[in-house]
């Protein structure tokens, strides 16, 4: 991905963030597929390499190292040419990734991004720190911290023929668990290993903020909005103090069962002004890099998002 300011991925102004009240709201998904389930963003400019050259099904029927490599090629030149700069084109990048039956997933085929600490490239001591960032098949494992052992090993295979002038590498198999696994600037990419809980650290957070209202407190409009203010004021403080993993480090905390960002019907998610979720404390498999617009008050039925918005 291009070069620009990986420790805010997503921009704190290019956010709207708010508290779902489940009690009050319906959900309701649309069966579509491609452009209707991901509509572009505005000035959208077709990317000929948001079609792989072969596709996850193709994988999933010959899953040679071969094959692997190329869709792990594949994702990475895709994701490299959208950018992180634009976070409309990057959230309508990671939509198409999560669409089952579409080009990028199939089965057990998919791609997983994971944030990881860029000092152990240079220093082999320095902590990896490796977290999911995003995973097609299961976004409840955003945030998560990937066992320490088994990021070894992820990050040993994605450094392989790594070059430094553009912070890709080809990558490789992953040693005794297979998939393959690549570097793309700040992230590993990994593809044809399902990453799961056994696969994630036991710990969601390292980090043990208590905002002045919890979710469990939130009994009025008041201390809802001390509640958000409070989400906002921590995402800004992991930004200043956790540099490279900041926003992946309030997914696993505001995501924590056991923690104070989410309990019974109140939780945070957060979604782009196009509106795209990119982060959905209670339904994230559901809903996370897919279209908000599907949401409905429970009692008009109208469209939540031109409301807000």
């Amino acid at each position: 991905m291009r070069a620009q300011d990986p420790h805010n991925l997503h921009s704190l102004h290019s956010l709207r963030l708010f508290v779902g009240l489940t009690c009050l709201l319906l959900f309701t998904a649309q069966s579509v597929s491609g452009q209707d389930a991901c509509p572009p963003p505005p000035n959208y400019v077709e990317n000929p390499l948001s079609t792989p050259g072969i596709t996850a099904a193709e994988v999933a029927a010959n899953p040679t190292a071969g094959n692997l490599k190329m869709f792990a090629l594949a994702a990475r030149d895709y994701l490299f040419s959208v950018g992180y700069g634009d976070q409309l084109q990057l959230t309508h990048a990671f939509c198409f990734l999560r669409q089952q039956g579409g080009d990028w997933r199939s089965g057990g085929i998919f791609p997983i991004a994971m944030s990881f600490n860029p000092a152990v490239l240079a220093n082999r001591q320095a902590p990896i720190d490796m977290r999911v960032f995003l995973h097609a098949s299961t976004m409840a494992l955003g945030g998560r911290i990937v066992n320490p052992q088994i990021a070894e090993a992820i990050l040993l295979a994605a450094a392989n023929d790594f070059d430094r002038s553009t912070g890709l590498s080809s990558g490789g198999p992953v040693p005794r668990l297979g998939g393959h696994a690549l570097l793309l600037g700040p992230y590993v990419l990994l593809v044809g290993l399902n990453l799961q809980e056994p696969h994630m650290d036991p710990r969601f957070i390292d980090s043990h903020y208590i905002p002045q209202v919890t979710a469990r407190e939130v009994v009025d409009r008041a201390s809802l909005k001390v509640f958000v203010n409070e989400a906002i004021d921590y995402i800004g403080q992991l930004s200043e103090t956790r540099g490279f993993d900041a926003s992946q480090a309030a997914r696993g905390a505001f995501r924590d069962p056991n923690g104070p960002w989410i309990s019974g019907p109140v939780y945070l998610f957060m979604f782009s002004p196009a509106g795209y979720s990119v982060f959905q404390g209670a339904f994230p498999d559901r809903f996370e890099y897919r279209v908000t617009g599907t949401a409905r008050d429970a009692v008009t039925g109208e469209l939540i998002l031109p409301q807000i918005l």
